[in-house]
């Protein structure tokens, strides 16, 4: 069964009771959240695709520079 994605009200609401630097929110679905400062966005770090994609991009990288 998969998580139900929050809204924009949701994820300010929840920023604001947690005070944290971090997204990590298990109940929220959305991979990629909007920042709580500034313009861009971040990830949800309680969503395990965003630590696959941190691995595969860590991965990337020291290939890419050991490569060339």
């Amino acid at each position: 069964m998969s998580k139900r994605k929050w809204t924009i009200d949701e994820i300010d609401k929840y920023r604001k009771e947690k005070k944290s630097l971090f997204y990590f929110n298990k109940e929220d679905g959305n991979l990629i959240v909007p920042k709580a400062f500034g313009r861009g966005r971040t990830f949800n770090w309680a969503n395990p695709l965003s630590w696959v994609f941190m691995v595969v991009l860590f991965l990337f990288l020291s290939w890419y520079t050991t490569a060339f």
